[in-house]
């Protein structure tokens, strides 16, 4: 019976001891001149992955640099709200990496973009909305780089990327029927121009 009680309490301890070892999320709450911070850290120092922006939190701020980290890292939910209480953004973190869905707002409460982050980089659809909630910009970024078609609205520009490189513009149907034309009048041009120096 001794020895029952003595089991049980030895690895009460050594599961205490185990979870004091393990990092858990830790709530912190800051303000600076422009907005005010909602977000969880962990003491944890992540293998940092190249090229890749680490959020850390220390000395009172929140801190980002490139491929690494010297704080506590941000993991898991993350709010940013405007000096009002307007939400500003939204997000999550891991491993002080930003993860999942991230969406932010003008002041006024307007939505201003929707983007998709996966470990660290952005993937995904790419929404972006000017203060009145209409849509201004729309893309697509894999692996942290814009690719395919992006839609500029404003300005009334299609423009096609790969790998964040700007590829020439593609032609409409209308466009290529127009080259098409003028390839052929030069053509037949220069027919005529060869028959007029024969004779």
């Amino acid at each position: 019976m001794k020895s029952a009680v003595l089991t049980t309490f030895f690895l009460f301890l050594l599961s205490l001891f185990i979870l004091s070892l393990t990092p858990y999320p830790l709530k912190k709450k800051i303000t600076d001149t422009e907005f005010r911070y909602e977000f969880y850290t962990v003491v944890k120092s992540p293998k940092a992955k190249p090229g890749r922006y680490y959020y850390w939190f220390k000395a009172g701020a929140i801190h980002t640099t490139q491929s690494g980290a010297a704080g506590e890292v941000l993991d898991g939910g993350f709010e940013k709200f405007f000096l009002s209480n307007q939400l500003a953004e939204k997000g999550s973190f891991t491993t002080g990496l930003k993860t999942g869905p991230w969406q932010s707002w003008h002041n006024n409460g307007t939505l201003a973009t929707v983007t998709q982050w996966e470990k660290g980089l952005q993937s995904g659809k790419y929404y972006e909305y000017n203060e009145t909630g209409t849509i201004v910009k729309t893309g697509q970024y894999r692996f942290g780089k814009k690719h395919g078609r992006w839609i500029h609205f404003i300005t009334g520009d299609t423009l096609y990327f790969k790998k964040d490189i700007l590829l020439p513009k593609k032609k409409t149907k209308e466009e290529e029927k127009q080259v098409r034309h003028h390839k052929n009048m030069r053509q037949q041009q220069q027919q005529l121009d060869a028959k007029k120096i024969r004779l």
